[in-house]
């Protein structure tokens, strides 16, 4: 079965609106906040079950929020296949470990460089870079098929000690079903939802929050 995809006023939902979404810049600050702290604490780790407690609980959310939020916010880019987009992340994502190995090179006077292997920051940016890719190319699919396939594979992959870290392949299967999810889903009923709905110990104390996702992908 093959799906027609986004409409075009949701495809403009965020991109054509110049006036910026103050819930989403929140979002994603207490998100970045979040990846600071989590690197900061993990040097504490080993020494405090506290801090290896809430480590983990960064760790459990903070990279999915975000490439939730990517594939939220790259339906034009992702419908009107704008390639030069795409590849940016790969330039960038090339240039920071170019960039890391150079610097490495002159602190540690040796230099340890593989082009395509997984070995620092820059994985973030050719994983966006994979997932925008699969998802121009199947989203001409049925989307729920593509989601549960995704999901069922995402749960496996760790299992196969083959997909490693060559072109972040690993981290791309884990992170593309969060993506793609992002990617479907109407940013307007998602605010919306949030907004309705009153918030006790957090959203997962809400199956209606937690379903929001679910529905609008099946729907």
């Amino acid at each position: 079965m093959v799906s027609t995809g986004m409409t075009s006023d949701a495809c403009i939902t965020l991109q054509s609106e110049n006036k910026r979404i103050e819930k989403w810049d929140i979002v994603r600050a207490v998100l970045i906040f979040s990846v600071v702290l989590g690197h900061f604490i993990d040097r504490y780790t080993d020494n405090s079950v506290t801090m290896r407690a809430l480590f983990l609980f960064i760790y459990s959310f903070h990279m999915p929020c975000f490439l939730f939020l990517d594939g939220l916010f790259s339906k034009r880019t992702i419908n009107e296949k704008r390639y030069n987009h795409v590849f940016s992340y790969l330039v960038l994502g090339l240039f920071i470990k170019i960039l890391n190995a150079l610097v490495n090179g002159l602190l540690d006077h040796r230099v340890s460089f593989s082009l395509l292997d997984k070995d620092g920051s820059y994985w973030y940016a050719i994983c966006l870079f994979n997932c925008c890719l699969l998802t121009m190319f199947l989203k001409r699919f049925s989307k729920k098929w593509v989601l549960l396939s995704s999901v069922i594979l995402a749960c496996f992959v760790g299992y196969d000690n083959s997909i490693g870290d060559y072109l972040v392949l690993f981290r791309t299967v884990i992170f593309f079903p969060v993506f793609f999810a992002g990617y479907y889903i109407d940013p307007k009923k998602l605010a919306k939802a949030a907004s309705d709905i009153k918030v006790r110990g957090g959203w997962l104390d809400n199956p209606g929050s937690c379903g929001i996702c679910v529905s609008e992908i099946c729907r």
